[in-house]
């Protein structure tokens, strides 16, 4: 967690960073005399252009790379949650079949201790249909 939050710190110097050089280029290039129109831009304020196409151009696929490890995080822990939570239910099954298991023991004692289990009407549970 702790370096997740480095990553994310330093990512934003990084763009402070980049920021701060953008803004030192747009700055040089209003310092260059503008050309006459109808001539054609010079090769120095072309290499410009397109090495700012390249910067934005690097920006973005780091951005990208970024966004999709965050992404991946994400989903890690996603799987994780579900996982531990099939881990839990599976516990707690195995709980209720050992308590159902006990409570069965606990009647099976009870029946050998007492003779059978009486039902709620009086009768035996265990005994067969009367004869009257």
């Amino acid at each position: 967690m702790v370096s997740l939050q480095m990553f994310r710190w330093r990512r934003g110097e990084r763009e402070e960073e980049e920021e701060e050089e953008e803004e030192e280029e747009v700055d040089k290039q209003m310092e260059v005399e503008e050309e006459p129109q109808g001539t054609q831009p010079s090769a120095r304020r072309i290499s410009k252009a397109s090495g700012n196409q390249e910067r934005e151009i690097d920006y973005l696929e780091v951005e990208h790379t970024h966004s999709k490890v965050d992404m991946e995080e994400a989903h890690r822990r996603q799987l994780e949650i579900k996982q531990s939570d099939l881990e839990l239910r599976k516990a707690d099954a195995d709980v209720f079949e050992r308590e159902a298991e006990l409570y069965r023991c606990k009647v099976h004692f009870a029946e050998l201790n007492n003779g059978p289990v009486v039902g709620a009407s009086g009768s035996s549970a265990t005994a067969g249909p009367s004869g009257t």
